[in-house]
């Protein structure tokens, strides 16, 4: 075989390996960015999900009564786990008192704050760059 026929091989398998690397390359960040978009859109729904929550505490604090669909809320919109702790912190404070009222209030709010901090550690991960602290949960 000539010299040249072997260069245009050459070249050829070397043209198409790097080509091949930039596309997985780029695949690679292409899922890792979507990843991103996903999980800040879940971070969003999130946020709606523990203010609404936290409105029900809050009117529930200011009327001193607690709303009917105020645990229900907490079954439907939340995972299992997190409504499960909210029940268990629910049950062992008595809050038909003020003081009670307020401690269940804080501790739901760390609660809320656990389950969000997932998705903010998880895009932290991601995207190697720390999100700034929400302060949707403050009372």
């Amino acid at each position: 075989m000539s010299q040249t026929l072997w260069a245009v091989i050459i070249g050829g398998v070397l043209g198409g390996g790097f080509s091949l690397v930039v596309l997985i390359v780029e695949h690679h960040r292409w899922k890792k960015e979507f990843k991103i978009q996903y999980l800040q859109a879940e971070l969003t729904r999130r946020e709606k999900q523990c203010e609404k929550i936290r409105n029900y505490f809050r009117e529930g604090i200011d009327r001193d009564s607690w709303a009917p669909e105020l645990l229900p809320a907490c079954w439907i919109r939340l995972p299992k786990k997190v409504s499960e702790r909210i029940t268990e912190v629910w049950q062992r404070i008595d809050h038909s008192q003020k003081q009670g009222q307020l401690d269940l209030f804080q501790k739901v709010l760390i609660i809320l704050g656990e389950y969000m901090s997932e998705i903010d550690e998880q895009i932290e991960k991601l995207s190697g760059i720390a999100l700034p602290k929400k302060k949707a949960l403050k009372s």
